[in-house]
């Protein structure tokens, strides 16, 4: 898989999501939480080349 390529994806699909919402999403406060199945090497490549640190769970919500 190309370096670029699961970046480009990922930021395609949050385009998508922000125009469709009409929100932003603030990078410098994004983490990202992957699933089990992701390989560790595919982890450290996406968070990477995207800029984007890894959240290992999604911890307490305390909403409702």
């Amino acid at each position: 898989m190309a370096k670029g390529v699961p970046c480009k994806n990922l930021f395609s699909v949050i385009s998508k999501y922000c125009a469709a919402s009409d929100q932003l999403i603030n990078f410098n406060k994004s983490t990202i939480c992957f699933s089990p199945n992701i390989s560790v090497q595919a982890r450290e490549v996406l968070c990477r080349t995207c800029a984007i640190k890894e959240q290992p769970n999604l911890g307490i919500y305390l909403g409702t």
